[in-house]
């Protein structure tokens, strides 16, 4: 018969292995545990570094890609500056040989238009030599008459003197003028095709050819002869008809074309007119 005391040694015997085998499982588990905290603390930090080696190689990618798309708008920069630069240069140079041709003008226009004054004043002159000889035509037919009905008056040779010394001064002033003119002529033929291509006179051949006929005609007329008191009785008529003709084929020229083709107000005119708004001059400015 089995007694308590038996019973619980059995009891606790049992307890004893059942705790041993429980103690044996429970080291088995936490070595497994430790083992998979292991292997999943393994696995965490490859993942980490794998994380880590892309993350650089993407860092690095990015970076090189930066680089050169900043070296690509470095190179387009400079190259937008050149161009800009360029554009710019050009700009100013075609502004500054606007300004060197309107200086050019200007300066033409001023020698040209002292040209055209002579050429009024060798006009004026022409037309005050005939006038002259008018007046000493009417001196003539006055010393003719004087001649005819005072010959036997006392006073005929100081009438006769006193026209002769009139006339002979109207002599000496169409002398003044004429040398005058001489020294205007050839002043104006020196620089003839310059000043014919200027004006708008010289378009024409026909004007250009009879203005420069006209002038080389003045200047070997013999007006000194008329000094000459034959000359004064005979010659004159020759002269005066010489003189007239030249009057009247200088009239003929169109004289109010006697002006610039272009003026330099006339070249801005139509530079305004011609001015493109559209041209955008911000982007002219180099930054």
């Amino acid at each position: 018969m089995v007694t308590i005391e038996e019973l619980e040694e059995d009891e606790c015997l049992n307890l004893y292995c059942e705790n041993s085998i429980l103690m044996e499982l429970a080291g088995e588990v936490i070595e497994e545990i430790s083992e998979t905290r292991d292997l999943m603390m393994d696995e965490i930090e490859l993942i980490q570094i794998e994380n880590l080696i892309a993350f650089q190689v993407t860092i690095e990618k990015e970076t090189k890609e930066n680089e050169e798309i900043y070296e690509k708008t470095q190179k387009k920069n400079e190259e937008e500056k050149m161009k800009l630069e360029k554009e710019l240069e050009d700009f100013l140079e075609e502004k500054i040989e606007e300004k060197k041709k309107l200086m050019e003008m200007n300066r033409k226009e001023k020698e040209n238009r002292v040209n055209i004054e002579k050429v009024f004043d060798i006009v004026r002159n022409w037309t005050d030599i005939d006038y002259v000889f008018s007046q000493l035509l009417g001196m003539r037919e006055a010393l003719k008459s004087t001649k005819r009905m005072n010959e036997n008056n006392e006073n005929f040779k100081r009438n006769t003197e006193k026209i002769a010394h009139r006339m002979l001064n109207r002599v000496h002033y169409i002398l003044k003028l004429h040398e005058s003119n001489v020294k205007l002529v050839k002043e104006v033929l020196e620089s003839i095709d310059a000043f014919l291509d200027f004006v708008e006179l010289g378009m024409n051949e026909s004007y250009r050819t009879g203005l420069v006929i006209v002038l080389n005609s003045m200047k070997n007329i013999p007006f000194w002869t008329l000094k000459e008191e034959k000359c004064i009785d005979r010659g004159i008529d020759h002269i005066q008809e010489t003189v007239r003709e030249i009057r009247d084929q200088f009239f003929k020229l169109p004289l109010c074309q006697l002006r610039s083709r272009k003026s330099i107000r006339q070249l801005l005119w139509d530079e305004i007119d011609s001015f493109d708004i559209s041209v955008d001059f911000e982007k002219l400015k180099i930054k």
